[in-house]
């Protein structure tokens, strides 16, 4: 239905999350991996970039995604 794991979908839903608390700017990129259950900086970062194309601190310095 969502052609995806239950996984990769909460997962998705994780990282939109985190771009919306990051484009609101009322937290670090730290509290926003934490807040959407990120333990590990580097994890949350690298899942961001691949997701969006750009890093938490680019997006939270308010850059858009092209396209």
């Amino acid at each position: 239905m969502f052609q995806t794991t239950v996984v990769g979908y909460l997962t998705q839903q994780r990282l939109e999350q985190a771009e919306r608390l990051l484009r609101q700017g009322d937290c670090t990129v730290a509290e926003v991996a934490t807040l959407v259950g990120y333990g590990h900086l580097g994890h949350f970062a690298t899942a961001f970039k691949r997701r969006f194309g750009m890093t938490p601190s680019q997006c939270l310095a308010g850059r858009r995604v092209d396209g």
